[in-house]
């Protein structure tokens, strides 16, 4: 999905020789440079004394010293022209299909959007993708779609695992069949209230913790500078319509600008694109 030297091109935590090579030295340099007070943001949460809890963080933090932010790398958001096919022989007993588009950066229109077609496609025995490809016919062990949001783009995905004996191209063609129907006709007020729904009781199931909250709390002011963010941010999935879901779909997943890696056992026969 990201071309050499877009700064998504490699993870960050670096590949296994990037580990290997990397010196005490090294590591203390990285974190001089990028860990500093100044570009940090720390929650406290719980039952607390404010007074107390202040004197806390002076005593632990306050004698290191500020530094300069570096800036973020420029990464402009690439985009498919075409379709782009992998293959990648591995140590796995069922081959897989994974299917990538580029998609709307997080909290950016569109993204709300698009977890929410995650969930329609996904979540739950009645949801599409599960119906078509391991319910009604059993094309697949398993399936997930997904949004995976991050700052300068995100990617939207759709994994499937092939039962025994099912033809990798028979279970692209169901895959691209039910993301064709979401993209050419709106999904169901009842559907997609549904989905909302799954949304926000996952959404609410996940902050149930105090730990959790200050997690909330900390990842919004580092997005967006409001640790208050909440209710914005559910209020995103909220006002999506049937209407707008289907002109992001329209909009993002197209079948002929994407990434298709199909992984295969490593003693099968090389898998032909259809």
């Amino acid at each position: 999905l990201y071309p050499e030297g877009h700064p998504y091109h490699h993870p960050v935590i670096g590949s296994h020789e990037d580990l290997q090579a990397a010196t005490v030295d090294d590591v203390k340099a990285f974190f001089d440079r990028f860990y500093l007070p100044n570009n940090a943001s720390l929650v406290v949460a719980g039952d607390i004394d404010r007074a107390r809890i202040k004197e806390v963080i002076e005593t632990y933090f306050g004698a290191l010293p500020a530094g300069e932010v570096p800036k973020a790398p420029p990464g402009e958001v690439p985009k498919l022209t075409s379709v782009v096919r992998a293959t990648l022989p591995d140590d796995v007993e069922l081959p897989k299909v994974v299917m990538a588009w580029h998609s709307p950066a997080r909290f950016t229109p569109g993204d709300a959007e698009l977890d929410l077609a995650s969930v329609i496609l996904e979540q739950g025995k009645s949801s599409r993708l599960y119906k078509a490809l391991v319910y009604d016919h059993p094309l697949a062990q398993e399936v997930s779609a997904s949004q995976s949001s991050q700052d300068l783009s995100s990617s939207f995905t759709i994994e499937a695992i092939a039962q025994p004996g099912v033809d990798l191209a028979k279970l692209e063609a169901a895959i691209d069949a039910e993301v064709a129907r979401l993209r050419g006709e709106p999904v169901s007020a009842e559907e997609l209230l549904r989905a909302k729904n799954q949304f926000e009781t996952g959404f609410v199931s996940r902050i149930q913790s105090i730990a959790a909250r200050a997690d909330l709390l900390n990842r919004y002011q580092t997005y967006v500078g409001d640790p208050g963010y909440i209710e914005k941010d559910l209020e995103r999935y909220r006002s999506v319509t049937p209407a707008s879901l289907q002109a992001t779909v329209k909009s993002v997943l197209d079948p002929e600008a994407r990434v298709i890696l199909r992984v295969v056992p490593k003693d099968s026969a090389p898998e032909k694109a259809p």
